[in-house]
């Protein structure tokens, strides 16, 4: 995917962001075709958007969900920006979604320390050693796509954070 190809992609993605729609139709030769497109997309979206990040996402983590998308690995990962999580007791409007939002609990891990990227994968080992708290969380899944996030490839639910709407 060409630079240009993915500058017009986040814009439209962040514009969606900013005023609370979606994201016009965009010509098709324009949307990520693999992964890598789709995380330049997001990588790009993070830019524009500026917003702190409060975590990670990584969604279908079962092995029964890694095998209906015909993967070894979880097919979703995304940021979590802060600006879209809330803290226990939460109140969400149904305004603020693009679609009828899809409610998932959720694990989320809290690191003690960052584990930075680097060439080799950490060991469980050292993820297990970084992890403080296992807490109990809502995902409430939305995408800024005009489609249903259900009815996404992964490509496309990669490049908007996968689906990330709101946390608690």
């Amino acid at each position: 995917m060409n630079q240009s190809k993915i500058e017009v992609v986040a814009d439209a993605m962040a514009e969606a962001y900013r005023n609370g729609g979606t994201v016009a139709e965009l010509d098709e030769a324009l949307l990520p075709k693999n992964w890598q497109e789709a995380f330049q997309v997001q990588d790009a979206l993070d830019e524009r958007l500026g917003f702190e990040v409060a975590g990670w996402k990584i969604g279908c983590t079962s092995r029964a969900q890694m095998q209906e998308f015909e993967m070894d690995h979880p097919p979703f990962f995304g940021r979590q920006y802060r600006n879209f999580t809330q803290h226990s007791p939460s109140r969400f409007r149904m305004a603020d979604f693009r679609h009828a939002p899809l409610i998932e609990g959720e694990f989320a891990l809290r690191l003690g320390h960052d584990l930075p990227p680097r060439e080799q994968a950490y060991s469980e080992a050292e993820v297990r050693d970084a992890v403080t708290d296992v807490v109990m969380v809502i995902d409430v899944v939305d995408t800024r796509w005009s489609t249903h996030p259900f009815e996404l490839n992964m490509f496309l639910g990669n490049a908007n954070n996968a689906n990330a709407g709101v946390f608690e």
